[in-house]
């Protein structure tokens, strides 16, 4: 609740490999929740605007507890950014909130929770407390480890979904990946961010593949301390790249931005990623109101067969497919 007062739980079964979806669980209004006592199970909520023709959007179970967590904002002509943030440590907690300009200079500063309880859920409209520049970095601190979501949904309230925060730094060594760059010509206009989290100068190496897995040209590219760089793709990727390694400093951390080259579109930041494993699990969307694509590096040594299961019942339903070459 928004206070944090606990309210009565519920236990509920779920078989192997299976699927439940459940409606209403609590006899109260809740706004959080905690997950307890099955590793192996994961949690997700799906809802949807109650308008004709809304989408639903799958928020899933988070263990990311953090006291900073940072993100671009939107084109708020077409979407509104709101952030939910849940006190996750003992005392009361102070939450601020920064929007900061490529060179890392505040544009604008607001407190988004003055004393928030401990359990407690501070919900915040963006758009209301922050000017209007269109994918700038907002930087989010508090005084206590927080879980945090910051939804996005169109002003038309149809389509709601998740705005991820930037990555953690990653491990020094630890693979990292854009695992999909739009092709010039395929109806997206694409740029590289790349902010420095440091306050020193740093620098990554991006290589690309094509889509067979063949290395092509690589970029080196160095970024001040503390500042965003903007780089259009033709001037990194050559036409033909379809995904990138990235090497270097891990405080320079990787995004995509691309837009749909339509009217009235808005701008969607996909971040590096490591290597997720080799098996995923995936809620498809309302087919009728939109479309839903799968992009899949192939990270080891090895061709791979892909597989496909759909589990609308605990039994499985089996598809495969060509195998992919290493990339």
């Amino acid at each position: 609740m928004p206070e944090g007062h606990p309210v009565i739980g519920r236990l509920l079964e779920v078989p192997s490999r299976a699927t439940r979806h459940f409606g209403s669980l609590f006899d109260t209004e809740v706004q959080s929740f905690t997950i307890s006592d099955c590793n192996h199970c994961r949690v997700s909520t799906g809802y949807r605007a109650t308008i004709q023709d809304g989408s639903t959007s799958q928020i899933h179970q988070t263990a990311r507890f953090q006291k900073e967590f940072s993100f671009y904002s939107g084109d708020w002509d077409q979407v509104f950014d709101g952030a939910a943030l849940v006190n996750e440590g003992n005392e009361s907690a102070k939450i601020t909130a920064l929007m900061v300009d490529d060179n890392g200079q505040t544009l604008a500063e607001t407190i988004l929770a003055e004393s928030l309880p401990p359990g407690a859920t501070q919900l915040s409209d963006l758009n209301e407390l922050f000017p209007n520049v269109p994918n700038t970095l907002i930087k989010v601190t508090s005084t206590q480890f927080v879980a945090a979501m910051f939804p996005r949904y169109t002003k038309d309230n149809r389509f709601l979904y998740q705005n991820e925060p930037l990555p953690s730094e990653p491990a020094a060594g630890a693979e990292r990946w854009l695992a999909h760059i739009p092709k010039d010509g395929a109806g997206f206009t694409t740029d590289v961010w790349i902010h420095n989290n440091s306050n020193r100068t740093k620098s990554v190496t991006m290589q690309p593949y094509n889509e067979d897995g063949r290395v092509l040209a690589s970029f080196h590219v160095t970024v001040g301390g503390n500042k965003t760089l903007r780089i259009a793709r033709p001037r990194i990727f050559s036409d033909e790249t379809t995904h990138a390694s990235i090497s270097g400093a891990t405080e320079c951390l990787v995004t995509l931005g691309y837009r749909a080259q339509v009217p009235d579109s808005s701008t969607t930041a996909i971040h590096e990623a490591a290597p997720l494993g080799d098996s995923f699990y995936i809620y498809p969307g309302e087919w009728d109101l939109l479309f839903d694509g799968l992009a899949l590096v192939n990270t080891g040594e090895h061709d791979y067969q892909r597989v496909s299961n759909w589990r609308e019942r605990p039994e499985d339903h089996s598809r495969d497919s060509p195998r992919w070459p290493c990339a």
